[in-house]
């Protein structure tokens, strides 16, 4: 039968927990009814009419000390049928079965003080969805439970408490001043912003009466008069929502503004030339000068010395890069013009810089020209002369004796027939010569 709930006070003056849900009065409980607040649960265990519930709730680690929430934190929570234990909504054990009298299909027997009971998964004895459940909690973790409508304890393992959020941490780190000109200073926000916080902006005070919002860590401020400013910057940091404000020693600087001097100084200290791409013959000019007592850079005029020339603005950096033609000797003039206040009113002065480059032309590649430019006539490669074979004459055959025979021959018969004639001449020789020596 469903009982409503209840809360009861019990002697200390403090409020017992109470439970909705109906009894179990079944052989199964191992208290008979169960228990619906704490001071009823509390009752019956020092009554205990079965003489064996110390015993058993010891063996689940569960002390008369845990139930009064000496020892463990004793809340209400729920246990369900698929083994979860909640606390509030939230999961704090899994796994959960609990121990009874009655051998239940798909129980296991547990042996106790010499007695048998049978624990079994929420799976099987459940019949509803949930149960309350006294849960009691040690360091923020699962220990105990024991089921309101039976008191039958409860077995489980503890969830893994979350790990820590981290906390946000910020902090203001430095305020860094670096002289930019006499009066103008450059000051740089050094912070510390982790964990989700998250700088949101910067307020400055200069010290001098003046202000400044920012959502940058770098600012730059102009002083209008000499002497000694304290500059401090406020960090806005925004946290879990909301705008935290940072300040402190570490967020302060001093810097010293120096009177200018009696007499206005305009210079060019330098003027430099750096070969940036020997290939195109690129060179960059950079300018150092300084300005003092009020004189003022207005403009700066570069000329090249190859014809070539530019202007850049006193406002602007003085860098400029220029690539020559051809190759040379050359002088860049740079001619600053200064504003100069002489009295009540100013002049412009000019002050001149120069810088000399020499571009050396690109040499002959040819062996045993380098000395000579690329583009000289002599850097040529050498063609070998090539002298012709001369003409040989043709061969004549060796002039035969001139005999009546032979000149008829060679004229009647031309070279043939003068060979042939030749062979009968010698023939008729050596047959002559044989009939002499035969006598």
């Amino acid at each position: 039968m469903a009982v409503a709930a209840l809360v009861i006070v019990n002697v200390t003056g403090t409020e017992s927990l109470a439970a909705n849900g109906p009894r179990d009065c079944n052989n199964n409980s191992i208290v008979y009814c169960g228990a619906l607040s704490q001071d009823e649960l509390l009752q019956k265990f020092d009554q205990n009419a079965t003489g064996d519930l110390p015993a058993i709730y010891a063996h689940y680690g569960i002390a008369r000390s845990d139930m009064t929430g000496q020892t463990s934190q004793v809340v209400m929570g729920k246990t369900f049928r698929d083994g979860r234990v909640e606390v509030n909504g939230k999961v704090v054990a899994t796994g959960a079965q609990s121990l009874g009298r009655g051998n239940n299909n798909g129980s296991r027997p547990i042996g106790i003080a010499g007695k048998t009971y049978f624990e079994s998964p929420n799976s099987v004895i459940f019949l509803s969805d949930s149960i309350d459940t006294y849960v009691m909690m040690r360091n923020g973790q699962f220990h105990a439970a024991i089921i309101t409508s039976c008191a039958n304890p409860l077995r489980a393992t503890p969830t893994p408490p979350p790990s820590p959020k981290p906390q946000p941490k910020y902090s203001c780190d430095a305020l860094q001043a670096q002289k930019i000109a006499r009066t103008e200073y450059k000051f740089t926000t050094q912070t510390t912003a982790t964990n989700g916080a998250q700088v949101v902006g910067y307020s400055y005070d200069f010290g001098d009466g003046k202000k400044a919002d920012s959502q940058q860590n770098m600012i730059n401020h102009t002083y209008e008069n000499a002497g000694t400013y304290t500059t401090k910057v406020t960090v806005k940091v925004m946290v879990d929502g909301q705008v935290k404000i940072v300040n402190g020693p570490k967020c302060e600087t001093q810097v010293i503004v120096t009177p200018p001097p009696a007499t206005p100084v305009y210079k060019c200290d330098d003027l430099t030339a750096k070969l940036i791409n020997s290939k195109d013959n690129d060179y960059e000019y950079a300018l150092a000068y300084t300005v003092e007592g009020g004189a003022v850079l207005k403009s700066v005029d570069y000329n090249f010395g190859d014809g070539q020339t530019a202007t850049l603005g006193g406002d602007k950096e003085q860098v400029v890069s220029h690539k020559y033609a051809q190759a040379g000797d050359y002088t860049t003039v740079a001619t600053l013009k200064f504003e100069v206040p002489q009295g009540e009113q100013a002049t412009v002065k000019d002050v001149n810089c120069e810088v000399k480059v020499s571009i050396s032309p690109e040499m002959c590649d040819v062996p045993g020209f380098e000395e000579f430019p690329k583009d000289s006539p002599k850097c040529v490669v050498p063609v070998t002369p090539v002298t012709p074979t001369p003409k040989q004459p043709p061969v004549m055959p060796a002039e035969l004796p001139k005999t009546g025979i032979s000149s008829f021959i060679s004229g009647g018969l031309g070279l043939g027939s003068i060979t042939a004639a030749a062979y009968y001449w010698v023939e008729s020789r050596r047959a002559l010569n044989g009939k002499m020596f035969n006598r």
